[in-house]
């Protein structure tokens, strides 16, 4: 299974932070909250993982490094704006043979138990999490997203 973690730095008020750190870097507990979602990942049986990056890439790339330590490969992929981290889809050469993989933001820990690749008529499948604490079946996106072949191939090259 495959993943592609959207860590460009962007989204996160950081104030003076935001100039020497990427978000997905801040701790949480004892280690970078990236590394809790490649962990995460990791134990649901991912065995690749695609990173976008921006902001401060050097810092995630020295951190996770090529994936060994936790027996997978790591690609880095530079995103121009870091506010369109999703064009960088379109332009992944490795996704040539494609498998529906895994979408998701990485300062957001995934919220799925069970992590199984969903057949491409399933697709897409959006995670999503109640954050308003009422039974008014709102949901709001989590930032996680399994998507096929053909959402892939249908982003726009302007994606947002």
């Amino acid at each position: 299974m495959r993943a592609v973690l959207i860590a460009t730095g962007s989204g996160a008020d950081l104030g003076a932070l935001a100039e020497q750190f990427n978000a997905v870097m801040l701790p949480v507990l004892d280690r970078p909250v990236i590394q809790h979602v490649v962990e995460a990942l990791v134990d649901r049986g991912i065995k690749e993982i695609d990173v976008v990056l921006n902001h401060q890439a050097h810092q995630v790339e020295e951190l996770l490094g090529e994936g060994n330590r936790w027996g997978i490969l790591i690609r880095y992929h530079l995103a121009r704006d870091a506010s369109r981290p999703y064009r960088a889809l379109k332009t992944m050469p490795e996704l040539d043979e494609r498998e529906t993989i895994l979408v998701g933001r990485a300062d957001t820990l995934p919220r799925f138990d069970r992590l199984r690749p969903p057949t491409e008529s399933e697709c897409p499948v959006f995670y999503g999490v109640n954050t308003s604490g009422e039974s008014d079946g709102v949901i709001d996106w989590s930032g996680w997203v399994w998507l096929s072949e053909d959402e892939i191939d249908s982003i726009p090259f302007d994606a947002d």
